[in-house]
C-alpha cells in the first residue's frame, strides 16, 4: 500500500509540474543550424540562387531574419525569407561569408553560421566534366514536333523528356535549362507535368518585353491550381484559363485566405 501511495504521489507531482510549465514560456535560444549552407551556381547565373533556412532554436522553422557579411559584391539576402540572390554573374571561385540569424521573437538571440558559395564555369557548348551546361529548348524550333492547332501538349512533353535526358547525361545539378516561347504566341496544353523532374528551369519568351500566353486546357483543372509552378516566370508570359481568365495576373482570385488567428504564447 505504501509503495502504491508513493507512486501516486510521484505521478501527481509530475503532472502538477507539467501543468505549471504550460503557463510559462521557455527561455529563447538562437538557431542551431542551417538546412543548407553550401550553394553551387554557374558563372553565367544571376538572380535568386537558393534559401538560407535556420532551425533548431526556440523559434519554429522560418521564424528568423537574416543578414550576411563579407559576401562578394552583388550577393544579397532577403531579410525575411532568407532568399540569396546574385545581382550579376560571378567569377569562378569559392566564396566564404557569414550569415547572422536573429530570432523574430527576441532579436537579441542571434547565431552566426558560415556559408559557402561555389561558382563553377558555365558553358553553352563543349562542356567539361566540372562545368555547368546552359541549354535553350525552343518550343517552335520543330525539333520537338509540331502542335495540333494551338495544343502544344506533346511538344512540351517531348521537351521535358529531352531535358531529363540531358540532366542524366551531364550529372546531378549540372544543367540549367531554358524553355523559350515566342513572344505574343498562344500555347495550350492539357498536361501540367511538362515541368516535372526538371532541376533548374527558366521559362521566357524570345522577345524582350513581349510575353507569350500559356493556357491549361485540361478539363479537370478549371482553376489552374496545378499550374501554380509556372508563376515563377510571370514576367515572361501570361497564364490563361479555359474561360480566358488571366490566372497569373490575379493568382489570389482562385485561392483561399488563411484563417486569421491571434498569436499565442
Amino acid at each position: 500500500m505504501l509503495i502504491k501511495r508513493l507512486i501516486c504521489v510521484t505521478i501527481l507531482l509530475a503532472f502538477s509540474s507539467a501543468v505549471a510549465d504550460q503557463g510559462t514560456s521557455s527561455a529563447a535560444s538562437p538557431a542551431k543550424w542551417l538546412s543548407e549552407s553550401r550553394f553551387v551556381i554557374s558563372s553565367m547565373e544571376a538572380g535568386p540562387i537558393g534559401y538560407l533556412e535556420a532551425w533548431g532554436g526556440s523559434e519554429f522553422g522560418y521564424a528568423y531574419t537574416y543578414s550576411i557579411s563579407d559576401a562578394p559584391a552583388g550577393v544579397t539576402v532577403d531579410a525575411d525569407s532568407g532568399m540569396l540572390s546574385v545581382a550579376a554573374p560571378l567569377a569562378v571561385a569559392t566564396y566564404a561569408f557569414k550569415t547572422s540569424v536573429h530570432n523574430r521573437g527576441d532579436s537579441s538571440e542571434v547565431a552566426n553560421f558560415p556559408v559557402t558559395l561555389e561558382v563553377m564555369a558555365g558553358v553553352t557548348a563543349r562542356r567539361t566534366k566540372s562545368a555547368v551546361l546552359h541549354r535553350d529548348y525552343v518550343v517552335d524550333s520543330g525539333e520537338y514536333g509540331t502542335p495540333v492547332g494551338t495544343d502544344y501538349t506533346e511538344v512540351l512533353m517531348k521537351i521535358r523528356r529531352a531535358i531529363i535526358l540531358d540532366q542524366k547525361a551531364v550529372g546531378d545539378g549540372k544543367l540549367r535549362a531554358a524553355i523559350i516561347f515566342h513572344g505574343g504566341g498562344q500555347y495550350d496544353y492539357a498536361n501540367n507535368r511538362w515541368t516535372f523532374g526538371i532541376q533548374y528551369l527558366d521559362i521566357r519568351s524570345d522577345t524582350p518585353g513581349v510575353r507569350a500566353k500559356l493556357r491549361n486546357i485540361a478539363p479537370d483543372s478549371p482553376y489552374h491550381i496545378a499550374a501554380a509552378i509556372l508563376q515563377l516566370g510571370r514576367q515572361y508570359f501570361q497564364c490563361v484559363g479555359p474561360t480566358d481568365d488571366w490566372i497569373c495576373e490575379q493568382p489570389r482570385s482562385v485561392g483561399f485566405k488563411i484563417d486569421t488567428t491571434p498569436p499565442r504564447r
